[in-house]
């Protein structure tokens, strides 16, 4: 009976069911209701608005769920050191090639050669920080800025999808 059910229920359905306040009935009806069958595709329903369409969900229940997943995606945001490594390279050549850049280095939880990192810290020594700031901002996989200042900036990478 459990193989059957498993055969009947969409795998990436259970994803659902992580989500605070969402049990496996109001998961099933935003399933026949919407016709998600992921959490990527629940994000875009509640993002349009439907989920506050289906019965028993309103507009705080849509607001929680878009917040429960955003909060799930931003914990599982870590890549492995090898993947970190790879995207730091270019980034590293790039900045090193402002002028009056002395050098670039990874730092942070990929200096530490931790197994997984969730963000990528770079130090940059340069007599014209405003030369490599502005290095920076024209990356190309930098997808958005998010904060920038005499000293330090932060920067959004765009997503590069991962085989599995």
């Amino acid at each position: 009976m459990l193989e059957e059910s498993r055969h009947k229920v969409p795998v990436a359905l259970l994803d659902m069911l992580a989500i605070p306040g969402i049990g496996p009935r109001r998961v099933r009806m935003l399933h026949e209701a919407l016709h998600v069958d992921s959490l990527d595709e629940l994000r875009e329903a509640a993002k349009a608005g439907r989920v506050r369409t289906v019965p028993g969900f309103g507009e705080k229940t849509e607001t929680q769920i878009l917040a429960a997943i955003d909060a799930r995606r931003s914990k599982s945001r870590r890549f492995l050191l090898t993947e970190a490594e790879q995207r730091l390279q270019p980034l590293l050549a790039w900045l090193k090639a402002a002028p009056g850049t002395l050098g670039a280095v990874g730092a942070g939880s990929y200096r530490r050669m931790r197994d997984a990192v969730g963000d990528l810290d770079i130090l940059v020594m340069s007599s014209d920080a405003d030369a490599v700031m502005q290095r920076f901002e024209r990356y190309e996989d930098i997808e958005r800025m998010l904060t920038s200042g005499p000293t330090r900036e932060r920067g959004i990478a765009r997503r590069i999808a991962r085989s599995r």
